[in-house]
């Protein structure tokens, strides 16, 4: 889903806040309302586009993203190089990034609610003075799609994951801790709430599922984190690619057939590594 990048006055956090509330607590079927109309297929009589070598990105004529547009395009593309690295791809195929001056602009034209969303080669965000979204996180989810579609734990916990290493915390800002990292603020966190288990985690499909979304993006990217940091990036890769939505036994199987141990036996580790 979102990480959002904000000022500090009262009013904008307001607003980045009932966006985010909308993003992931009201779950709209957004994968078939962006590609079900194929509003895209007629958008160039709305926008202006401007391209580079790997994405094309396409704003308002008179906009904030037209005044910002080349360092937008110097971002991105830093962050698409850096994500394939990760995913050692060979820079697969063009992404097209659609940039709305407010959700209200961009749910007219394309049906989908929130900030922003990623999927198959396309992105779509608002983008203004109150709202940039994170230039790391769904291309992560893009790319990432390219080698395989693993549950919320693997998928959302790998974004917010690179994001962070990538060099953005703006979930965590987003959340009221901008100056932590991923595991300081799930300590922070387990002091007021009961965690969730990763088996149940691992169940799910979207991570609006959870009951807490705010958490279940946090232990998500924590546990990433571990898993990557403690037994290589490659084993990741494997099991990003190997599981599969709606395959929660499987799911189990494979992860226990690829780290040579159970999930709550890695859950253990991953708590005791925390001091939780």
């Amino acid at each position: 889903m979102l990480e959002l990048k904000i000022d500090c006055t009262k009013s904008t956090a307001q607003i980045i806040l009932i966006a985010f509330a909308i993003a992931v607590l009201m779950p709209d079927s957004s994968h078939s309302q962006v590609n079900g109309n194929r509003w895209f297929d007629k958008s160039d009589s709305l926008f202006t586009k401007k391209g580079s070598d790997h994405l094309e990105v396409y704003y308002f004529p008179s906009s904030l993203a037209e005044r910002a547009i080349d360092d937008i395009l110097r971002s991105r593309e830093g962050a698409y190089t850096e994500i394939t690295r990760f995913f050692d791809l060979d820079f697969p195929s063009t992404i097209r990034l659609y940039l709305f001056p407010d959700e209200e602009t961009k749910y007219s034209v394309t049906g989908h609610k929130g900030p922003g969303g990623g999927f198959d080669n396309l992105i779509i965000e608002v983008y203004n003075d109150s709202i940039q979204l994170d230039p790391f996180h769904e291309l992560v989810h893009v790319l990432g799609y390219k080698t395989g579609h693993p549950p919320a734990l693997l998928d959302e916990g790998l974004a917010i994951y690179l994001s962070e290493e990538l060099g953005n915390s703006a979930f965590f800002t987003l959340v009221g801790y901008p100056d932590k990292s991923i595991n300081e603020t799930l300590r922070l966190l387990a002091k007021k709430v009961k965690l969730i288990s990763l088996s149940t985690l691992f169940s799910y499909n979207d991570i609006s599922e959870a009951s807490d979304v705010v958490l279940a993006y946090v232990q998500s990217a924590s546990f990433v984190k571990y898993l990557i940091e403690n037994y290589g990036r490659e084993i990741f890769l494997e099991l990003f690619a190997e599981t599969r939505l709606n395959e929660i036994a499987e799911n189990k199987n494979r992860f226990a057939k690829l780290y040579k141990m159970g999930l709550t036996r890695v859950e253990q580790e991953w708590l005791e590594s925390l001091s939780l």
